[in-house]
């Protein structure tokens, strides 16, 4: 045992399974990548400065679009994330494309998985403790 454990302060930091794709034209490649990761329901998450982007793909994801979700904004209010959250739930979405915002590592705690799942997005969401 550490000294820091031994005194409990410790600190960990657990960032879940994601893919990023960077660069001009690269939401171009989603669809591919959806089918590549075996991703049926997509859950678009959208700012409203990429709605233009975002209706493109929808459009080029087809059926595999389960549902969007058009108010992310910096730093998230707990309303607004128990609201996608609901979404994520109701849609039973197995992926989710973000564009013009944040990747899914800075989302907030709330979206952690579940105790136990080791998947992301995790099939069992559940708000983190207050």
């Amino acid at each position: 045992m550490t000294d820091a454990a031994a005194t409990g302060h410790v600190t960990v930091h657990e960032t879940l399974p994601s893919r990023v794709l960077l660069g001009a034209g690269a939401r171009h490649a989603v669809p591919e990548e959806t089918e590549r990761l075996g991703s049926g329901r997509v859950l678009l998450v959208a700012t409203g400065s990429a709605r233009k982007a975002a209706d493109e793909l929808a459009a080029a994801l087809g059926p595999r679009l389960a549902a969007r979700f058009g108010r992310p904004v910096a730093h998230t209010p707990v309303a607004v994330t128990e609201e996608a959250l609901e979404l994520l739930r109701t849609s039973n979405a197995d992926s989710v494309v973000a564009l013009g915002a944040a990747p899914p590592s800075a989302w907030p705690r709330r979206w952690r998985c579940a105790p136990g799942c080791r998947r992301w997005p995790c099939p069992r969401p559940t708000r983190a403790p207050k």
